[in-house]
């Protein structure tokens, strides 16, 4: 959460992941965005923002892991 703190003071964009607990107890990941929209002097007026479960990729990416160091292998044999 330092990020976000530091976004929400700087007036930097943010963008992570994290994994949040919803009601039922069960964890999720999401991706949570931030933009600030500044007023005419420049000031942050109010942030937009958008959060995303990204539960799909991030298993689809986990499954992938384990076949990288091959195809990382297999791309440098092609070359």
């Amino acid at each position: 959460m330092e990020a976000l703190t530091r976004s929400l003071e700087t007036g930097q964009p943010i963008h992570f992941e994290t994994r949040l607990r919803r009601l039922d107890g069960v964890y999720h990941w999401s991706q949570f965005r931030g933009n600030p929209a500044r007023d005419r002097e420049g000031r942050i007026a109010r942030w937009y923002c958008l959060m995303t479960v990204v539960d799909d990729r991030r298993r689809e990416e986990d499954a992938l892991e384990p076949s990288r160091p091959s195809l990382a292998e297999a791309n440098r044999d092609s070359q």
